[in-house]
């Protein structure tokens, strides 16, 4: 079909944008391929309103701002609504289209007034389907940028309560397996900070079930690693409070118990071990810390 003559142009491209407005309250549409369509329509206009015409993919995809495979489904989605037809082309030529007309006839009215109204149209059209793209561009970014923040690891200080008592449990494992291979510390002290703050194990605490468990011919064994002593700490405590059962005195006459052990170890001032605690989980004062 030859192309018509270029003055009737705008009027049927001003029709058949109204006509596909009013198929758009009856018919579901992605919003690829409306902007497709209306991309289509553009470009068909430009070429003189044939009945085929030619346009490269890399065209469409700028057009329409929607990416390789969103371009082949908006395609696809518009042929099998029998909006457009579509010859694939090859490496030398384009694919080949033809718009099919939603309106039977239209009449003729003032180029000026139209050429106005059909810029007006397609530059809203565009503008709001670039607008709609930028924002999820900018949502997408921002969520990106969010995950790679929550997923930046915690560097923890020498001195710090979780990386010192890492490095006393390493010290412990040490002692019974010399050659045990050097763990990723930082790792290490992120299981301790989760097993202090998370699981809500005080320090001194953690550092005498690891005394208890170095000494122990089974569990110094088993906790090899600061994410299995999380993992089996309610089973070392308990055999810690059985091999420690609750001693009596007699007082007044009457039997009176008292726990003279707390979890199988002393009290805090009569304890003989150095202490890993002294300030903060996480960042501590120097001054305030005492290695193991």
């Amino acid at each position: 079909m030859a192309p018509t003559d270029g003055r009737e142009n705008p009027m049927k491209f001003f029709r058949e944008l109204n006509a596909f407005r009013d198929w758009l309250m009856l018919n579901p549409l992605t919003t690829s391929g409306v902007a497709l369509w209306y991309t289509l329509m553009s470009v068909n206009n430009m070429a003189g309103w044939s009945e085929w015409f030619t346009v490269p993919n890399s065209t469409l995809q700028q057009l329409a701002k929607i990416s390789k495979q969103g371009l082949a489904d908006a395609r696809n989605e518009l042929k099998l609504k029998g909006l457009i037809d579509y010859k694939p082309g090859n490496r030398k030529q384009a694919g080949s289209y033809k718009m099919i007309s939603l309106v039977k006839s239209f009449d003729q009215s003032d180029d000026q007034t139209l050429d106005q109204t059909l810029d007006q149209t397609l530059d809203q059209t565009l503008d709001q389907t670039a607008d709609q793209h930028l924002t999820i561009n900018r949502h997408r970014k921002d969520i990106n940028k969010n995950n790679n923040s929550s997923r930046r690891k915690q560097v923890y200080d020498k001195d710090s309560v979780p990386y010192r008592a890492a490095s006393y449990l390493l010290a412990k494992i040490k002692e019974n397996k010399p050659d045990f291979k050097e763990p990723d510390l930082q790792k290490w002290a992120d299981d301790m900070r989760k097993l202090m703050e998370i699981d809500k194990r005080d320090a001194h605490e953690v550092a005498k079930v690891i005394d208890w468990v170095s000494q122990d011919d089974f569990w110094s064994t088993v906790i090899l690693s600061p994410a299995n002593l999380r993992k089996k700490w309610d089973q070392i405590t308990l055999r810690i409070m059985k091999s420690h059962p609750v001693k009596k005195i007699v007082a007044g006459g009457e039997d009176v118990a008292i726990n003279v052990q707390h979890h199988g170890y002393d009290s805090r001032e009569d304890q003989p071990y150095p202490s890993i605690t002294g300030g903060k989980v996480g960042r501590l004062n120097r001054k305030s810390v005492s290695m193991p």
